[in-house]
């Protein structure tokens, strides 16, 4: 055009006429075009769409995406004015199977979310022609294998966030990924990732957030680009020391610094003193030696929030001037070798809720002034070598009210008994006010021990729960299950359900284990037998965990309406029933992976009964019904007779027929028609005695006329003295049963007496529980590496080798 344009400046005004016409039919010439390729790009996106929509196993998607308006009509899509897809947003839509080859043809495509699905097989190569894209979000899915090379090509310059985090994905984080020059956010974190961390990555200048905790990466910390805000490597494998993040290497904008549970050694950088933006500094975890750096001021650490240097090999004095910290909220630094006083000018932080100083070797008073602050919900002062006496204020101060204190294990250290006379009481009865347990241990001088049971003093404390207003509306869960899978699938996945691969036996189902392209899943098939009452379970079991995430609740994948069956998260290690009683040669589990259980069951029950939507009481908690993985991590399992909780009832209670399993029914069942969340505490605690002694609630006992005759009566004659003659004589075997392991499980066996009171309103709630238990420490710091760690790996391989099926 610019050429003709030119041309016409040359020719004849005679010509001239011809000359505009023929300019006037090339403009709208280049028009029409431009017009049909618009058109017939639009058309190419609408091709692309419905391959997607083929492609993923989705309702959502066949329901919707129907007719031609896939711009205004089609959920998830949205386009410029052009009639292009610019953004796909499907997250947590229960898509799945594999990502569709088609999403390469949306080439104005800016944001891509598939995050939350079932999405499996690899991250497909289709990326080279997506220039434009901004966002690629395929975090939480089932995806594995590499990060491909179109991810961050040079022609993916315009990517601001990557996120696959929560996958499966494996091999080494890619160099090419710095060829994405304008990345901003970059998580990576929940995924099977070895090798080192790329040293390229400082040449990202635009990075703020870069996410790779909870993977295998080696190799040290690299430097790092100035613009970095969040930098979260917690939970790997790094080794060597800080010097990358000291000096003018250290990014001055850093936020937040996670690098714990790796093992990084060597002394902490001074200069973390210097960052005016940290808000959280965690490096817990760790081999880091020397002194804690006396390098706080107030004027550059106005923000910080969380300093924690746990668990590490410190020593030297709490530095004075980290009362400069005048915002922090939380102070850890247990399990060192800290010497010297408690300084009294931690008074100054008045927004602590949490000092854990436990496991160090500081000396002298507890300074009085600290009764002072306000907001202080958890004070570990145990296993030190502090004296005098701890504050009256304590215990009598309003401020002090429910919060967790621990004194114990100082042996120079007495205590007003005066003061708290409702802590020195062996057993402290339920108060009327509504008040919850929790467990605090505080041991004393010699004095004090003879007057107490040194292993389970109890202190109640307010809950600070919110109340459900009773005239909330009511809203019942909708299953997000909406894959569904054929008869001819499971088939083929099963062997055709061969004997072979049955995994478990229930009076309604049977479980069998198949293999498909994402691995190895768990198939629950009704029985024909009372096929119309199994019907309902399984739905009610569908219904009612269809929308449940959390890593200690199983996981439903799918479902086959054609034989009533669902498919669910396969679980290598079976049932803890499995490695209580039927493993044969059985390998014992120790202590340490029981607590681990043990924790895992009460997290996963405090999420059904606090943190989902809708409360759910499982009504059926026992061994058989906590699955294990891989690390022995477990899965509350079986929610047939599970129950919602209607938010316009009187408390946590549900309409129930008496349901669950003989001897982890709770005895209120027999004669009340509403099931609780207290029901699942009292089952709860069956299955923690039981774990700990691998017996049964009610078997054969040998025990002569008028002792004892279920586990709960054994427990309960056994405690406190003799607890160690009904533990599992395997796992007393294997460990070492000194002061501390015994005081470990008699605390636990108290927890477990707690939970089993006839009276369901001297139970604790699950979330009493799990602060309870979070609560019992191992208390030799080079013991707790050592046994629970060390030797818990050494059991898993030990287990994976002789236990899986």
């Amino acid at each position: 055009m610019e050429k003709l344009v030119r041309g016409v400046q040359n020719v004849n005004r005679k010509r001239w006429p011809l000359v505009v016409h023929l300019l006037v039919f090339i403009t709208i010439l280049e028009t029409v075009v431009a017009q049909l390729s618009n058109t017939s790009s639009a058309g190419t996106d609408f091709e692309a769409l419905v391959n997607i929509r083929n492609s993923f196993a989705s309702t959502s998607l066949s329901t919707n995406w129907t007719g031609s308006n896939f711009c205004s009509n089609w959920i998830g899509v949205t386009c410029n004015n052009e009639s292009r897809v610019v953004n796909l947003t499907l997250s947590s839509k229960s898509l799945a199977g594999t990502i569709p080859l088609a999403l390469g043809n949306l080439t104005s495509l800016e944001t891509l979310d598939l995050h939350d699905n079932q999405l499996i097989g690899s991250i497909p190569n289709v990326f080279y022609n997506l220039s434009f894209l901004k966002v690629l979000d395929l975090g939480q899915n089932l995806l594995h294998g590499p990060i491909p090379d179109s991810v961050c090509s040079s022609s993916s310059s315009s990517l601001l966030k990557l996120s696959l985090e929560n996958n499966n994905l494996t091999e080494t984080i890619p160099t090419h990924l710095t060829l994405c020059t304008n990345l901003k956010g970059i998580y990576l974190g929940g995924n099977n990732f070895t090798g080192s961390i790329p040293n390229s990555f400082r040449n990202l200048s635009n990075l703020v957030t870069l996410d790779i905790s909870f993977n295998r990466l080696t190799g040290t910390v690299p430097s790092l680009p100035d613009s970095l805000e969040t930098l979260a490597l917690k939970n790997n494998i790094l080794t060597g020391n800080l010097s990358n993040l000291s000096g003018n290497l250290l990014p001055s904008s850093l936020h937040i610094l996670s690098l714990s549970a790796n093992s990084l050694e060597g002394e902490i950088p001074g200069d973390l003193g210097n960052l005016s933006k940290l808000n959280k500094l965690e490096l817990n975890d760790n081999r880091f030696h020397g002194s804690i750096p006396d390098t706080w001021h107030r004027e550059t650490q106005a923000s910080l929030d969380t300093l924690d240097f746990s668990v590490n090999n410190l020593s030297g004095i709490i530095p004075p001037s980290i009362q400069n910290l005048t915002d922090l909220t939380v102070l850890k630094l247990d399990r060192n070798h800290l010497s010297g006083s408690i300084p009294g000018s931690l008074v100054n932080m008045r927004l602590l809720h949490t000092i854990n100083l436990a496991q160090n070797n500081l000396t002298g008073e507890i300074p009085p002034q600290l009764v002072n602050l306000l907001h202080v919900s958890m004070l570990n002062l145990s296993w030190n070598q502090l004296t005098g006496v701890v504050p009256d204020g304590f215990f009598s101060l309003e401020q002090w009210i429910g919060a967790i204190l621990r004194f114990d294990n100082n042996s120079g250290l007495e205590m007003n008994v005066a003061a708290a006379p409702a802590v020195i009481a062996h057993e402290v009865s339920q108060p009327a006010d509504g008040k919850s347990w929790t467990l605090t241990i505080i041991l004393t001088v010699d004095g004090l021990l003879a007057l107490v049971d040194a292993y389970a003093l109890l202190l109640y404390w307010r809950v600070r729960k919110p109340k459900k207003e009773k005239n909330e509306p009511v809203s019942m869960c909708e299953p997000s299950i909406e894959f569904s899978v054929s008869v001819e699938v499971l088939r083929k996945a099963t062997n055709n359900f061969h004997e072979d691969n049955i995994v478990g036996r229930g009076a309604r189902s049977i479980v069998y284990k198949g293999t498909v392209g994402i691995g190895q899943i768990a198939v629950k098939v009704l029985r024909k037998e009372n096929a119309e009452r199994s019907r309902e379970l399984l739905l009610r079991e569908l219904h009612t965990m269809g929308n449940v995430r959390h890593r200690n609740v199983l996981r439903i994948l799918a479902v086959c309406p054609e034989m009533d069956s669902l498919v669910l998260e396969f679980m290598p290690f079976s049932s803890l029933e499995f490695y209580l009683y039927k493993m044969v040669g059985r390998v014992c589990l120790s202590w340490d992976t029981r607590f681990k259980i043990l924790v895992g069951i009460a997290q996963g029950l405090v999420y059904l009964h606090r943190e989902h939507q809708e409360t759910i009481i499982h009504c059926d908690l026992k061994p058989s019904n906590i699955l294990l993985d891989a690390d022995f991590e477990p899965k509350v399992a079986d929610f047939g007779i599970a129950k919602y909780v209607h938010t316009g009832t009187s408390g946590d209670d549900s309409m129930c027929r008496l349901c669950g399993t003989t001897g982890y029914i709770p005895p209120e069942y027999a004669w009340a028609s509403l099931a609780s969340t207290k029901g699942d505490v009292f089952s709860f605690g069956i299955v923690l005695l039981e774990t700990l002694t691998a017996r049964k609630p009610y078997e054969n006992w040998d025990v002569e006329e008028g002792q004892p005759g279920s586990l709960v009566e054994v427990v309960r004659s056994a405690y406190p003295d003799k607890i160690m003659s009904i533990l599992d004589a395997n796992m007393v075997a294997l460990e070492l049963v000194g002061g501390l392991y015994r005081q470990e499980v008699t605390l636990v066996m108290k927890i477990g007496l707690l939970c089993t009171q006839d009276d369901p309103r001297n139970r604790p709630d699950m979330i009493d529980v799990l602060n309870m238990l979070t609560e019992i420490k191992i208390a030799d710091d080079g013991g707790n590496k050592a046994r629970g760690l060390d030797s818990e790996e050494t059991e898993v391989e030990e287990l994976k080798a002789r236990g899986t099926r």
